[in-house]
């Protein structure tokens, strides 16, 4: 008797009942895991650019010539021209020649020397803005002033402190669980990650 109710399986009911528990932790996890992949992917993006704003620092003084991080939406590479955007999904990192407009001062023997890009997929909703579209460096590991960024169709740099902060456009601004960093660049060259929802004293807090 015992061993034909312990071989006897599930009642309907009771299959339906665990179906709903299972769908209501669905619905209960669901936004949670999205949140948690948006918040992700926003830091990953966001450390890239970091530390390609600090290569492109680093090849400045390496090379001992201007180098640039240039904002964009499409995909450029060697001596191809791009149009400049922001905000934007990608960016690309340049040599620059010695002057402006000078094509033949390159290591490259382009306009501009490609040194690295960042794309991401068609589908990601990461997007940087920038307070500029494009940021120089000189040899000396400051930012600089420039009047052409040969490849990106006459964009310009200036010397001054420069944000870019990083999002995803499909979640409102006042969503406080989503969390839109900042990339600080000071005219000394210093480059920072801070978390624009924090406040000082928190070590991350972005300052002005």
């Amino acid at each position: 008797m015992l061993n034909r109710l312990s071989s006897r399986g599930f009642t309907l009911v009771e299959l339906m009942v665990v179906i709903t528990i299972i769908g209501i932790l669905m619905l209960i996890g669901v936004p949670e895991f999205r949140t948690w992949q948006a918040n992700a992917q926003i830091r990953s993006v966001a450390e890239i650019l970091q530390n390609d704003l600090r290569q492109s620092r680093a090849e400045a003084v390496r090379r001992n010539r201007q180098v640039a991080l240039v904002l964009t939406d499409e995909t450029p590479v060697g001596d191809a021209e791009f149009n400049a955007k922001t905000p934007a999904r990608n960016w690309v990192v340049l040599a620059l020649p010695l002057l402006d407009g000078d094509e033949d001062d390159n290591e490259t023997s382009g306009s501009t020397g490609f040194v690295t890009n960042h794309v991401q997929s068609d589908d990601s909703r990461v997007r940087i803005t920038g307070s500029r579209k494009a940021i120089c460096f000189n040899s000396v590991g400051r930012l600089t002033a420039r009047a052409q960024i040969g490849n990106a169709k006459g964009e310009s740099c200036t010397a001054a402190a420069f944000d870019f902060d990083v999002k995803r456009t499909d979640f409102a601004d006042d969503n406080t669980d989503i969390h839109r960093l900042r990339i600080q660049v000071r005219p000394g060259g210093q480059v920072r990650m801070c978390d624009t929802q924090k406040k000082s004293p928190a070590p991350d807090a972005c300052q002005s």
